[in-house]
Formats: structure tokens, C-alpha cells, sequence
């Protein structure tokens, strides 16, 4: 949560939020993309006690609980620290800890096989394309499944790339792995920053195609240099290592 309100408070400070109009009130509710970091401090509490306890069927009603009571504030849309999106991203998160702890099973095993790729790739443009196109807007049961198909299929190929034995790639996603949170931070950040330039934001209105293929590179290659200085620092480490 710290890192949460260092970042959004500066990002308000400098006028740099999508919006500019933003105060500090907005803490409460969620400043801009930076909003996702209270609900990963929220998963990593809840899948942080469900590894550490032997009771796993205490965490499990706990994180019901929790879940629950999101979906409740979702449906009365109260924003508190963005605890009412809670119910869409706790379930794919504890599947993506789940996967891991019994990664060395028979199912998952196969699961993250060239064909079980295949398969919950396939699955996953089923429900979202197929679903889109054929039954309209996708109701939660169904986009909560293709979410999970999601997550298992990221899951089996980012292990299988580092399973792979290519030293470069795994080189490189560790390299990725370790600024992720920073790039998560910076990245946003510095597209909404200079888009607040009368030029830039003029090119970006006619050149809607070309504009973000010469941002996204360039906004990632600095936000990547960026949080890697600051790993280097003390200050750095504690809010972004």
C-alpha cells in the first residue's frame, strides 16, 4: 500500500493523472491505473496466509468471504480502495498460486503440454470471440471461466519458456520479472504525462494507428530503464523491489 500512495500522490501533485483534475481525495477511491496495486496488496495478503497456514480450509472461507464481499460493493458501487474489483481478480490470482504450489502434478503436467496450450488457448477465444458474437454480452460465470483459461495458459507458457533451457530468454524474463512492478507503475504513467504536450497529443489524434506503435516501445524502454536505476537505490528497493 505504501508504494501506492508514494506514486499516486505524486502523480497528483504533478498534474500527470489521465484526467489532471484529480485530488486527493481520490486516494480513497483508486488514481488512475495505479488503483490495481491495493488489490494486489489484497491478493498477496489472502494467497501470502493461505500458504503459510496448514488450515488451507480457513483461508479458502476467507477468501470467499472476501470475494464476496467485493461482488456486494461492486453492485453498490462503492470504490474503496478498489476492494470492489476484488471479486473479479482474487480467483485468478489464488488459481495462479495454486498452479504453482502442485506444478509438479500429473494434470498440470499435462495441462502446460504443447496441446494443453493449444486447448486453452483455443477455449479462451471460444468463450470471449464465440461468446461475444453468438450469445452477446458475456455473463460473470462465463467470463470468469475464460479469464481462468487465461491465467493457466500464461502460466503453462511462461514455465514452459523457462523450462525451455534457452538461457537468453530465461535471462530475459527474469530481467522482465524483476522491473515488472516498476514498469507496471512508470509505464502508464508516462504515457498519460506526455500526452498532457498540445503536439503530442495532437499527433496521437491523427495518427491513432501509427502513434501507439512509436509510444508503447519507447514509454516501455524508459519506464524498463527507470525502475532498473531505482533498484539500484535503497528507496527504490522498498517501493518497487
Amino acid at each position: 500500500m505504501i508504494p501506492y500512495f508514494v506514486f499516486a500522490t505524486l502523480m497528483i501533485a504533478t498534474g500527470t493523472t489521465l484526467r489532471g483534475d484529480r485530488n486527493f481525495i481520490d486516494l480513497i477511491i483508486g488514481v488512475d491505473h495505479l488503483w490495481f496495486l491495493p488489490v494486489l496488496f489484497f491478493c498477496f495478503v489472502v494467497c501470502g496466509g493461505l500458504i503459510h497456514t496448514r488450515r488451507i480450509w480457513v483461508w479458502s472461507v476467507v477468501a470467499l468471504g472476501i470475494v464476496l464481499g467485493s461482488w456486494v460493493l461492486y453492485l453498490n458501487e462503492i470504490e474503496i480502495f478498489a476492494a470492489n474489483d476484488l471479486w473479479r481478480f482474487l480467483p485468478c490470482f489464488l488459481l495462479g498460486y495454486v498452479c504453482q504450489i502442485f506444478r509438479d502434478s500429473p494434470f498440470l503436467v499435462k495441462l502446460r503440454s504443447n496441446w494443453g496450450l493449444v486447448l486453452l488457448f483455443v477455449l479462451y477465444l471460444l468463450i470471449f470471440f464465440g461468446g461475444y458474437k453468438y450469445i452477446g454480452e458475456l455473463s460473470l460465470p462465463i467470463r470468469m471461466i475464460g479469464y481462468m483459461m487465461a491465467v493457466l495458459f500464461f502460466w503453462g507458457l511462461t514455465h514452459r519458456l523457462f523450462k525451455a533451457g534457452k538461457v537468453y530468454m530465461t535471462e530475459i524474463l527474469r530481467r522482465i520479472e524483476k522491473c515488472s512492478y516498476g514498469i507496471f507503475v512508470f509505464h502508464h504513467w508516462f504515457i498519460n504525462s506526455i500526452l498532457h504536450i498540445s503536439w503530442i497529443l495532437a499527433f496521437a489524434d491523427n495518427h491513432r494507428i501509427l502513434y501507439p506503435l512509436i509510444c508503447f516501445p519507447l514509454t516501455l524502454g524508459v519506464s524498463y530503464g527507470v525502475t532498473s536505476l531505482l533498484l539500484r537505490t535503497r528507496v527504490g528497493r522498498f517501493l518497487l523491489g
